[in-house]
């Protein structure tokens, strides 16, 4: 029963995260809940015996859950910023232009 409840309030917490950028963002990469699930059990492993499993490895696998979570909106803002979202359009030079001609 407690391992149901448990599983329950992560997944209405992840829901409750993803929900409000599902509009905005592309999907998630799909093995960031998997990192996410990994380090919450490797923190329960933690707690159960802290000589046998550093406290590192959950720390990373959430951080590496984070990245693999707004990896694709990164790439998209760094995608637009970098080549220009408007499909490549330039606005003309404003002011007074002159031409050379040879001849």
């Amino acid at each position: 029963m407690k391992r149901t409840s448990l599983i329950l309030t992560l997944l209405t917490c992840a829901s409750l995260v993803i929900s409000p950028m599902a509009s905005a963002t592309p999907p998630a990469h799909p093995k960031a809940p998997a990192a996410v699930v990994s380090a919450v059990m490797k923190f329960k492993m933690h707690k159960d015996a802290p000589t046998q499993a550093p406290i590192g490895t959950p720390i990373g696998l959430v951080f590496i859950g984070a990245a693999l979570l707004f990896l694709p909106s990164i790439i998209g803002v760094t995608g637009s910023t970098v080549f220009g979202g408007s499909g490549g359009s330039t606005t003309p030079p404003s002011g007074t232009t002159t031409t050379t001609s040879s001849k």
